[in-house]
């Protein structure tokens, strides 16, 4: 039997980021027309390491986007996600066992159409499997 990891890491990567962004918005689902600055857990990707149990190797993207004059502001914030989630201990979930999240790049997008609204992304790779 499979055991969700996918909810489980969601919710880790929620939780470590809420313990260190106090100042936004920090979800995995935001409704349309929120308004920035927020921080969203986005895609998860996993792929198989091992045939014999459920090792998996989790792809986890951190959106960022900022409303301002300063990108500088936008990069700020994605440096503080990854200093929340790069090499830190996930919170604990039910039935799950994560290794330490290690960072895996980021981007940052250039001058925004409307001007004042900036976006960035910040991966992570972290194994997960049944605790």
């Amino acid at each position: 039997m499979t055991v969700d990891l996918l909810s489980p890491a969601q919710l880790a990567f929620v939780q470590a980021l809420k313990a260190v962004i106090t100042d936004v918005s920090v979800q995995h689902t935001m409704k349309q027309g929120a308004q920035p600055p927020f921080v969203l857990v986005g895609n998860i990707e996993s792929d198989p390491v091992d045939d014999d149990g459920q090792l998996e190797l989790l792809s986890v993207e951190i959106q960022s986007v900022y409303r301002g004059s300063d990108r500088g502001e936008l990069l700020a914030l994605m440096h503080r996600v990854r200093s929340a989630c790069d090499g830190v201990a996930l919170p604990e979930q039910d039935g799950v066992a994560f290794g330490l999240p290690r960072f895996a790049g980021a981007a940052a997008s250039s001058t925004p159409a409307d001007g004042v609204t900036f976006a960035g992304i910040t991966n992570f790779e972290v194994h997960a499997q049944p605790a």
